[in-house]
């Protein structure tokens, strides 16, 4: 592994974690949840209303803490698995499929552009990552 990929995976996964292991805490632990500021209760009521969420009728919180808590728990197979096993490998691409969710559901809520800033972040660390790890190719002609 080359000098810049080495850096760019080590990079891409200790931004990746502290990203989903934040995001994952403040929408499970009730003392975050219930902080002044934490619209996240506000905004999963008004996900659920989408589809297919809404065809199964999600409750919001518990909704809120399953999407935490899987990030929570990929973000601790990231650090505890071994580097770029099978198990780290799936991980990344989990949260890269809750990347992809959740710019569909702010995307079918009507989110303005400003509210994709972390599903933009966390895509790009979920990209650079995976390149690292040499699991996504790109061929430039």
């Amino acid at each position: 592994m080359g000098a810049l990929k080495r850096y760019s995976y080590s990079v891409s996964t200790v931004l990746l974690v502290l990203l989903f292991g934040a995001a994952g805490v403040f929408k499970v632990l009730p003392v975050f949840i219930d902080m002044p500021g934490n619209d996240m209760p506000v905004q999963f009521r008004r996900y659920v209303r989408t589809p297919p969420l809404s065809y199964i009728k999600v409750h919001p919180d518990l909704y809120m803490f399953s999407v935490g808590l899987s990030e929570l728990i990929a973000a601790g197979i990231i650090i505890l698995a071994s580097r770029g096993g099978r198990a780290q490998t799936l991980a990344t691409y989990y949260l890269g499929i809750v990347m992809i969710g959740a710019a569909y559901t702010h995307a079918m809520v009507g989110d303005p552009v400003e509210k994709f800033g972390g599903v933009l972040m966390g895509s790009v660390l979920v990209l650079v990552r995976l390149y690292s790890m040499n699991k996504l190719k790109f061929k430039f002609d």
